[in-house]
């Protein structure tokens, strides 16, 4: 097997760093080729010394993509990508130390086609004053709050659907579909930062 992990970015650096330092410290499975191609969606920030400093450490591919919008640059990391397996991280994740592991195992099984990953915010130490349990659920697609538990298993028609923010899919998946479309997702020229709300 062949993994190419993507991450898209656009204009944060900063939270770039992170992610690529947990990458760094990350344990890779024995006989394992894989690559991280990172596609800077028209960034105008320090990305590609971020990306250039970790070149050093990690499998990394700087790839440049001007034209605006997640879409766009999802479908410039599926062209890139050489692996069987594509993994997709968002660039204000970290990593645990068994992620690549995780996914790489749960490829293993060739009945499944996509795989998702746990994905919880991360507050810091202490929770926002506006957050509130009750109301958790109606916002965890945008604070990338998801956990199906700690065991994989297949997805139940029920379930909620992984978060692109940690996603699996093998390559074969996108030849029968094509890539992302164009006419859904991020094309406007905003930056989200989630320090806002702490």
């Amino acid at each position: 097997m062949q993994a190419s992990v993507i991450v898209c970015t656009y204009n944060r650096s900063r939270l770039l760093e992170r992610l690529l330092a947990s990458m760094a410290a990350m344990a890779v499975p024995q006989g394992l080729a894989w690559e991280l191609l990172v596609i800077d969606n028209h960034s105008r920030d320090a990305t590609p010394a971020v990306a250039e400093h970790y070149a050093a450490r990690l499998p990394l591919a700087y790839r440049f993509e001007a034209r605006q919008g997640k879409c766009h640059a999802l479908n410039h990391g599926l062209q890139e990508a050489r692996g069987d397996l594509l993994l997709f991280l968002d660039d204000d994740v970290c990593v645990a130390p068994d992620w690549l592991r995780a996914f790489t195992t749960a490829a293993g099984d060739a009945r499944y086609g996509w795989f998702g990953g746990r994905v919880k915010p991360d507050w810091q130490g202490t929770l926002p004053g506006w957050y509130r349990a009750e109301t958790a659920p109606a916002f965890s697609g945008y604070f990338g709050d998801y956990d199906l538990g700690g065991r994989p298993h297949a997805y139940a028609p029920d379930e909620k659907l992984p978060l692109g923010a940690s996603l699996g899919v093998r390559r074969e998946v996108f030849d029968r579909v094509g890539g992302f479309r164009l006419d859904l997702g991020p094309r406007e020229v905003l930056s989200f930062s989630p320090e806002l709300f702490f």
